[in-house]
């Protein structure tokens, strides 16, 4: 199992991000730390990286789909979705989960152009992450009550 790097982007400032790194076994290693993307690209060494973005930018949802896994699925996705979503599905992109047992495929969607800008960034301090998860799907879940996390004017809820 290989270590990993967490970076999460601000919400709030476009050259800010927090990072923490985790052991072999999964287990984070040292104290969270806070700083520019170059900072953060300091300790990529050796380290498998995970981006966070703000959730705050990704609309989750999930779509009943009879294809499996493939091209036809990519381009059958955004059209089932079309009339849940305000903007036009060729400004945005799609990233679909794995089936789940009751047929459904989760999938997270943002505007294209964020998409671009977060890569664009990480690409600028030559980091290139393996994934690329919201940081509200982050916020741990407490069985029988809820986690609620304040930053700033934000605040994320599990």
């Amino acid at each position: 199992m290989a270590e990993h790097l967490f970076i999460r982007l601000s919400a709030q400032q476009h050259d800010s991000c927090t990072w923490i790194t985790t052991d072999a076994s999964g287990r984070r290693s040292g104290l969270e730390q806070s700083g520019t993307l170059e900072s953060a690209a300091r300790k990529a060494q050796q380290h498998r990286v995970v981006l966070m973005v703000p959730g705050t930018e990704v609309v989750q949802t999930s779509a009943r789909i009879p294809l499996r896994a493939g091209s036809k699925l990519r381009q059958a996705v955004p059209f089932a979705l079309e009339d849940q979503l305000a903007d036009d599905v060729e400004n945005l992109h799609f990233a679909i989960g794995k089936r789940s047992d009751d047929g459904a495929y989760p999938v997270a969607i943002t505007a294209r152009d964020n998409m671009r800008d977060w890569l664009a960034r990480m690409e600028a301090v030559g980091l290139r992450p393996r994934s690329i998860v919201a940081d509200s799907n982050c916020v741990p879940a407490t069985p029988g009550g809820m986690t609620i996390i304040l930053e700033g004017d934000t605040c994320l809820v599990s």
